[in-house]
């Protein structure tokens, strides 16, 4: 397999770009795109941004609109895609930003002593604060999940699981919303 260097993929980058600007009906096209995909931020708006979860079970491929707290019991080993989405055509998105947690206890099967696992997760967030005029009205973040086969080590059952996800959105405005998910066990 023949290697391509970096002067050669700069070369096709900037000979790609000088077409597209040199092409009058491209740069209408991204013009007239541009416009769909963002708004003009006005100077009231009282409405929050619209938030949701696009829920995908890869191994079913079934998918789910989850736009209120909702709590999901999946089955073992199953596998799922999870997009978070805001939405707010009046004033655009200014930042969109998801939050895992998990948190699982185990007790021995025999005796009174348990284990308890909350480990520091890291969030993900989309910030577009810097825009002063326009902001996109849409974005979104994706995440995945797996549903473990085994929770616990032998001779420990389970006492308590959960996988959680909080999407928050803020408009450029002050309006705010927020949703969870949540994956427990059965």
């Amino acid at each position: 397999m023949k290697r391509i260097n970096f002067f050669t993929i700069l070369l096709l980058c900037v000979f790609g770009m000088t077409l597209i600007i040199s092409c009058d009906s491209c740069s209408e096209n991204i013009e007239a795109w541009f416009e769909q995909i963002t708004v003009t931020i006005p100077e009231n708006d009282s409405t929050p941004p619209k938030i949701w979860f696009e829920v995908t079970n890869t191994t079913t491929g079934n998918v789910m609109t989850v736009t209120s707290d909702k709590e999901i019991t999946p089955n073992s080993g199953e596998n799922y895609k999870i997009e978070l989405w805001a939405e707010d055509n009046e004033s655009g998105i200014k930042k969109l930003c998801l939050y895992p947690s998990y948190s699982k206890t185990c007790c021995q099967e025999s005796g009174n002593i348990c284990s308890t696992v909350k480990p520091l997760l890291t969030y993900t967030c989309q910030d577009f604060s810097d825009l002063e005029d326009v902001g996109f009205k849409k974005w979104f973040l994706l995440s995945e999940y797996t549903h473990p086969s085994m929770l616990c080590n032998d001779n420990w059952r389970l006492e308590e699981y959960h996988r959680g996800f909080l999407g928050s959105a803020s408009n450029f405005l002050g309006g705010n919303s927020q949703i969870q998910l949540v994956f427990k066990a059965p």
